[in-house]
């Protein structure tokens, strides 16, 4: 298994955080294993799925997103999401 960190925009609360975890719970292959409002952290199978894979499905749910290096830096403080993206609470 392969880990990846994502930086995620457009994430404002904790339904933002739900809608993102289930999008990456439906990826064959992915396993979450933490979801923060701006960030998320997960392990893949490589066989069956890639880090261009999981992005686009982020994108496609609202969330777009880009596979970051070491460690994660958690956004705090809501920030209003882009235009088009997924918050309910825009």
């Amino acid at each position: 298994m392969n880990v990846a960190n994502f930086e995620i925009e457009g994430m404002s609360c904790g339904s933002c955080v739900r809608h993102v975890t289930e999008a990456l719970k439906q990826i064959n292959g992915v396993d979450v294993k933490r979801v923060e409002i701006g960030s998320a952290e997960l392990t893949f199978d490589a066989a069956q799925t890639s880090p261009a894979a999981i992005a686009s499905t982020l994108e496609q749910a609202g969330y777009p997103a880009k596979e970051r290096a070491g460690a994660v830096a958690v956004k705090t403080g809501g920030t209003k999401p882009k235009s088009g993206g997924g918050c309910c609470c825009g």
